[in-house]
């Protein structure tokens, strides 16, 4: 029966208005009960764009986007960072939102999506950082040894499908020894590219790997009449961030990094 309502609704959602299609329906009650600002987490608060790149901008906007980053998130932020890049920022979920809580830092996006850059930059007025907000294109090693700086406290966010065989290289980038690294893993893309990073950082850094969870249908907190008379599961795309496989990501912490005093 629920492979039956399933082939029944993909026959039928191209005959029904956007709209009043029930994603658009709770996406509309989702921004006006926000007012367009992050619901949970470490960046609550923050102003947010009418779309994201490269996932949905649902789970953003609630703030569970990458929940299981929340603790990591604010560790990062009791150490004070003078610099912060973000490698494959999409619209600036978390430049923008480190820039706001880390207010001294001077913050680096890199994303090659042209729609990317302009989000980031609409992001970065809106909440009034677009001073501290440094947008470029497309990360190579080249372009990370440049921005990586001299001196001072540097975390670097890496989400980058797999590219972060390329950039996590601490032989060809030797800053990387005592950098701040959060770095999401890739293995469906580049297979086993989790023991080639551990590898590369096991002796400069430790190293705390986090896994993915699960998403409910009930982390969404509005009720209406809607919510009651439909099913559960119509809620699913306001939750869910539709990844390929459960994915992990790297905390490196290095040994010889400046600490907060």
């Amino acid at each position: 029966m629920k492979d039956q309502r399933s082939w029944l609704r993909r026959i039928l959602k191209p005959f029904v208005p956007h709209a009043i299609q029930p994603t658009q329906i709770y996406l509309r009650q989702l921004r006006r009960e926000s007012k367009n600002r992050v619901v949970l987490g470490p960046f609550k608060g923050m102003r947010y764009v009418e779309d994201a790149v490269g996932s949905t901008v649902q789970p953003k906007l609630l703030g569970i986007y990458e929940r299981e980053l929340w603790e990591t998130v604010e560790k990062a932020c009791k150490i004070d960072f003078d610099t912060i890049i973000d490698i494959g920022a999409a619209e600036g979920y978390y430049c923008i939102g480190l820039a706001l809580r880390i207010p001294k830092a001077h913050n680096i996006a890199f994303e090659m999506e042209s729609a990317g850059q302009q989000l980031i930059k609409q992001m970065a007025s809106l909440n009034d950082v677009a001073s501290r907000v440094d947008i470029r294109g497309r990360c190579e090693i080249d372009d990370l040894k440049a921005a990586l700086p001299q001196g001072g406290r540097c975390l670097v966010i890496c989400d980058v499908e797999g590219y972060e065989e390329v950039l996590m290289d601490p032989a060809k980038l030797p800053a990387l020894r005592s950098t701040h690294l959060l770095v999401e893993l890739h293995d469906l893309f580049v297979p086993n590219v989790t023991e080639t990073i551990r590898g590369r950082f096991s002796a400069t850094h430790d190293i705390n790997v986090i896994h993915t969870a699960d998403r409910s249908t009930d982390e969404f907190p509005y009720k209406s009449l809607f919510r009651t008379l439909t099913p559960k599961s119509w809620l699913i795309p306001m939750v869910f961030e539709y990844r390929q496989a459960p994915m992990k990501w790297f905390w490196m912490t290095p040994r010889t990094a400046m600490l907060p005093d």
